[in-house]
């Protein structure tokens, strides 16, 4: 598994099948924020920075 350490708190790693549960947690935990930005999202194009 490819893992990067960035620093003492913080390493990344590849998604696996058992982050869905903690990865689904957070995004409807999230969902109010999230949803100020993803109303802006209609098309492909909102998508890119300029």
């Amino acid at each position: 598994m490819l893992i990067r350490k960035i620093d003492d708190e913080v390493t990344l790693r590849l998604f696996n099948v058992g982050d869905a549960r903690e990865f689904f947690n957070l995004i409807i935990g999230s969902k109010p924020y999230l949803k100020e930005w993803l109303d802006y999202v209609e098309k492909v194009e909102d998508t890119v920075r300029p």
